[in-house]
């Protein structure tokens, strides 16, 4: 595959390798046949699936393009404004396809649109789009109604773009053929061209995002077994709630979600399905009326191909733990929580001692969410449905809500469902103070990975496991700092899982898409685990799949994959397309 499929970045790889020697780390011989890979979590939802532009502006670009943008001041909510206008212009000229569509497509009862299939006529199409917005005279209407100018983005493009013939300003374009000039260059960035292609994956097929994904693999010289997408829900969190339907609703991401496991060529998909506790509890309040969210998790598990359920906590919610009465919510700046709120009894009283107090109401809706959240891991047990969650310390709806995704709250869970299969997402950082951590405890060893550690200290048969993805923290550091790092990862593997039977590799593409670490990603995991922190070839075929196959239930016999057969035999699809992983 070329590299323009997905990022392409201009001598990209030669940059990397001459900034970072991890990248240049081989991950296998020509002796060894290609290694397998399970990538345990990844994403390929497009920009109809999910509240994109309040996602990317609250959640994701606050933390992520000051890596990535040199030639904008992502700090200046100007210019963050101007590039969310970018993307809503790009992505409203290149329309991504709902899941509706995507299944008349999969059914062959409607012909594809070829800018949402191919990455080469996705870029063309993007392209195109770019250098008419850098001809457009017009100016952004924002949120509220009023008028934004887009000079900070149209010169940050020129600035991307920029050829010795074509000054670098904020006026807009007239001449077509420089437009294109300037958009084309803009695109194929190694700066802001690293956030308009990944723009541009918010436009294409689900199916087609897979593809790409499992070719990124390829090239990098693995055997791809399975795929594990995550669909995601927590518009409630965000406030989009009352903004009207979306144009592929939940339901329609798993029908869909459903076709592309169903596929008999391309990669092997399978996925998680989004469950929000909060709209849950808008559910069972007679507030949110659309459909029952543990309803659609059982028809995602028995009739779609389903490996288990995704869950957000950043948003605002705890694993279990919710019915703390100092627990804040959104309150007033969200319409389900302050409906929620206005039906529960005055338990005010409850919360006098709290600093900042919550509103009235906030108990009942905690204990209301840990509900929820029960119902769902008990569905899940019943069903057996894997669980993966994100934890990390980002990506939080409010202040502070981020830290609700602490491995302590998750403590409790493991005790009371041993049997639930949950993986903790995004384990690597090592820079969050876990609430649980020991009296005394400082650096690492209070970090949210050592409160997952001690626990699989004590229980080293729990199904519980910890994926990599997005692990950009190995990548980058100056010989000294990059040592240190790889001592704690190296003291965690010794003290809490010598024979990496928890680990598991996973991307969390797209996301990771607009990091420059990508570039490469999965052969720099590979030699890093090898050649810094002594992974064996056991423990590297672990963490790349073994873990996986015990983690999602895809051994022989395992009641998983007999879930799965039987949905590969009601569809009459190859059973040799499910992976049978064999653990050592």
């Amino acid at each position: 595959m070329k590299r323009r499929d997905l990022m392409l970045l201009v001598s990209a790889s030669t940059i990397i390798a001459a900034c970072d020697p991890i990248s240049r780390m081989v991950p296998h011989t020509s002796s060894r046949q290609r290694p397998m890979l399970i990538d345990v979590h990844a994403h390929v939802f497009n920009a109809s699936d999910l509240p994109a532009v309040r996602f990317i502006k609250i959640v994701f670009l606050k933390h992520y393009p000051k890596q990535a943008v040199s030639v904008l001041n992502i700090d200046d909510p100007d210019s963050m404004d101007q590039l969310i206008q970018l993307f809503t212009y790009l992505v409203g000229s290149t329309r991504a396809p709902t899941a509706f569509e995507e299944v008349k497509v999969l059914d062959s009862e409607q012909r594809l649109v070829a800018a949402n299939a191919d990455p080469s006529e996705n870029d063309k199409a993007m392209i195109r789009a770019l250098a008419m917005f850098t001809q457009d005279q017009g100016v952004a209407v924002s949120e509220d109604g009023s008028s934004k100018s887009l000079e900070k983005i149209k010169k940050a493009i020129k600035e991307a773009g920029k050829a010795s013939e074509i000054s670098v300003s904020s006026e807009s374009i007239s001449d077509a053929d420089a437009a294109t000039m300037i958009a084309s260059n803009a695109y194929y960035s190694y700066d802001l061209g690293l956030v308009l292609r990944w723009f541009g994956l918010f436009t294409r097929y689900r199916y087609s995002l897979a593809e790409q994904l499992a070719r990124d693999h390829e090239k990098q010289g693995f055997a791809v077994s399975l795929i594990c997408p995550a669909l995601v829900d927590y518009d409630h969190w965000l406030g989009e709630h009352m903004k009207g339907k979306y144009a592929s609703p939940l339901p329609d991401q798993v029908i869909a979600m459903g076709r592309i496991s169903r596929r008999k060529t391309g990669p092997t998909v399978h996925g998680y399905v989004g469950f929000d506790p909060l709209r849950q509890v808008a559910f069972d309040a007679g507030i949110f009326k659309d459909y029952d969210p543990l309803a659609l998790v059982r028809k995602a598990l028995r009739e779609e191909g389903f490996l288990g359920v995704k869950l957000y906590p950043p948003m605002g919610f705890r694993a279990m733990g919710n019915a703390d009465p100092c627990q804040t919510y959104p309150g007033e700046k969200n319409q389900v929580v302050k409906q929620l709120l206005a039906l529960a009894p005055d338990d005010t009283a409850t919360t006098l001692q709290c600093n900042p107090r919550p509103l009235r109401g906030s108990p009942t809706l905690g204990h209301q969410l840990d509900s929820a959240m029960t119902r769902l891991f008990d569905e899940c047990v019943k069903e057996d449905g894997v669980v993966l969650a994100h934890t990390n310390d980002s990506n939080g709806s409010n202040i502070d809500f981020s830290h609700r995704a602490d491995p302590y709250y998750w403590i409790q869970v493991f005790e009371r469902w041993p049997t639930l299969h949950v993986t903790l997402a995004h384990f690597g950082s090592f820079n969050a103070e876990s609430i649980g951590k020991p009296r005394g405890a400082s650096g690492a060893e209070a970090s949210w990975e050592w409160t997952l550690g001690r626990f699989l200290q004590s229980n080293p048969n729990s199904p519980v496991f910890a994926d990599i993805s997005y692990l950009v923290e190995n990548v980058g550091r100056g010989p000294s700092d990059q040592e240190k790092y790889d001592e704690v990862v190296r003291s965690w593997v010794r003290k809490f899982d010598p024979q990496c039977r928890h680990l598991m590799f996973g991307t969390d593409w797209m996301m990771l898409g607009l990091d420059k670490a990508y570039e490469g990603y999965t052969e720099q995991i590979y030699g890093y685990f090898k050649n810094r922190i002594g992974f064996s070839q056991t423990m590297l075929d672990r963490l790349f799949a073994g873990n996986a196959g015990t983690f999602l239930g895809l051994r022989k016999n395992d009641r998983v994959r007999e879930r799965l057969l039987q949905f590969y035999r009601h569809y009459q699809i190859p059973e040799s397309r499910l992976p049978e992983i064999a653990v050592t």
